[in-house]
């Protein structure tokens, strides 16, 4: 669900700005706050995560209070208040002022995330990652590349892509799915899957893809985990523990071929694996030295690749 996009002028600049509902939130009282540059529409510039006033939510706790603890929790409830337009110019003057601090001279040009907290205090999001031009850029090589794009995923088909395949993307490779989609041979057509159910069982297959690797090299190449246990003797016995463990590691998102990224811990800056079965290795160190390596092109210096890979639970240790 979401608002419409709507105008507001602060501070002699236009913007647009629409709300739209956490969909991760575990009660319904966030929201992200998107806002856009008048003229620049193709990127948000300011993503907000805010938690509002929701009285449908609230209402009962607060009406009910009798304990000590209840009380405090109406009254930190009452602090919240509603995402109006007045608000929303609060917010973009708060964010402008936080931006000028460190990024005057290019504040405009990147998309920004932060969060807002019960006090109205707004404070940096670790999903800053890639700003419009470093995006454009890796787009226009992976171009020259023979890869071939489509329009971006809207919010909506995020939501839907997400619930349909149980997936969630960690924010740079949303921030580059949004901006253009890769529709080449063996990338992963995400919007085709929502529509066409031969897709929808290809994607589900190239998701499912590492734990049938995994169960492959159990069976024919004695790969076994001291952590998982003793062994047990039949195939059956075998396949339940496997893939029990194997819930429990990050799961990785499939990008293209045999390359998956990690979507725990639900950051930028996560590594690119090539997986096939247990041969299993680094492919990249983030999103775009990934690109840059897939595809042989070389990036600036401005894209800052790390010097060695975040560590990602069981992924890492291959």
């Amino acid at each position: 669900m979401r608002m419409k996009l709507r105008r507001i002028h602060v501070d002699g600049v236009d913007f647009f700005w629409r709300v739209l509902w956490d969909p991760d939130a575990a009660n319904s009282d966030y929201l992200f706050l998107r806002v856009w540059v008048a003229g620049c529409k193709a990127y948000p510039w300011l993503t907000v995560h805010y938690q509002f006033h929701n009285p449908w939510l609230f209402y009962g706790d607060i009406i009910s209070a009798v304990t000590p603890e209840q009380q405090q929790r109406a009254r930190d409830y009452s602090q919240l208040k509603p995402l109006t337009p007045g608000k929303v110019a609060e917010i973009i003057r708060k964010a402008t002022s936080l931006l000028d601090d460190e990024y005057a001279d290019r504040r405009l040009d990147k998309s920004w995330y932060l969060n807002i907290n019960r006090e109205g205090a707004l404070n940096w999001d670790w999903r800053n990652i890639m700003n419009i031009s470093q995006i454009t850029l890796l787009i226009k090589r992976l171009k020259q590349s023979g890869v071939s794009f489509v329009e971006g995923l809207s919010d909506e088909e995020f939501v839907a892509i997400q619930s349909e395949f149980q997936v969630t993307f960690p924010p740079d490779l949303k921030q580059f799915l949004q901006a253009a989609m890769p529709v080449s041979e063996r990338f992963v057509n995400w919007r085709a899957g929502l529509n066409s159910t031969k897709v929808k069982q290809q994607i589900e297959q190239r998701i499912n893809w590492p734990l049938e690797g995994m169960l492959f090299d159990v069976e024919n190449n004695s790969y076994w985990e001291n952590s998982w246990g003793e062994k047990p003797g039949s195939a059956e016995e075998r396949e339940v523990i496997v893939s029990q463990h194997f819930y429990t590691y990050p799961k990785l998102i499939p990008i293209y071929s045999h390359r998956y990224i990690p979507a725990t811990p639900n950051e930028a800056g996560n590594p690119v694996f090539s997986v096939y079965q247990m041969d299993i290795i680094y492919y990249g160190y983030d999103l775009a030295s990934y690109f840059a390596h897939e595809f042989s092109f070389s990036l600036p210096e401005s894209f800052e690749a790390p010097e060695e890979p975040k560590y990602i639970e069981f992924w890492g240790d291959f």
